[in-house]
């Protein structure tokens, strides 16, 4: 009898290979959006929290300036209570910085974490002197990431400028794709 060898040759075949690289695909097309959207959240997070930091830097000046918001966060306290004076009557909220680390006589204290997320040496803060409403309806006029402060007469209509007194303010910050819902107040 003669003796037949068998050889079993050992590998994948084609059709293994393409179904798992169309598995990796599948996989691949499911997982990069979802990730996308979810530090595109993250960063909108961070956009809200330095929006908080804002708003804390606008009490704090109302609080110096006995119940009177700035024109622009540039706007010093003694410009509009020049009563006070001293090194805290020359302080604003951002004195004429728009990305951290802001000088001594900046109101705005930032967190650790405060730049703009979605584009590390763009401004973080900025003014927004216009009428209300403040956020207009479609994708975003301004750097995403960016925080606006703007500030309105006693109608809360008018806005003011720089150096003049404010009844009312309103911050603005601007998302991946869209202004974000809040604004503060």
């Amino acid at each position: 009898m003669q003796s037949t060898k068998y050889s079993f040759r050992k590998g994948f075949t084609i059709i293994e290979l393409i179904s798992v690289v169309v598995i990796i695909a599948i996989l691949t097309a499911i997982a990069i959006p979802n990730y996308i959207a979810l530090r595109n959240r993250a960063y909108e997070a961070s956009v809200k929290s330095n929006m908080h930091s804002m708003q804390a830097a606008a009490e704090e000046f109302n609080v110096l300036t006995d119940g009177i918001y700035a024109g622009d966060i540039d706007t010093r306290v003694n410009q509009v209570n020049p009563a006070v004076v001293g090194a805290v009557g020359n302080m604003s909220m951002a004195a004429g910085v728009r990305v951290p680390p802001f000088p001594n006589t900046a109101l705005l204290r930032p967190h650790p974490g405060f730049k703009n997320p979605f584009n590390r040496l763009d401004n973080v803060v900025g003014n927004l002197l216009v009428p209300r409403p403040i956020v207009p309806p479609g994708p975003p006029a301004a750097p995403r990431g960016c925080i606006y402060y703007s500030s309105f007469q006693a109608d809360l209509i008018t806005p003011s400028a720089h150096g003049q007194p404010a009844s009312a303010f309103a911050i603005t910050g601007f998302g991946a794709t869209r202004p974000i819902p809040i604004t503060i107040p």
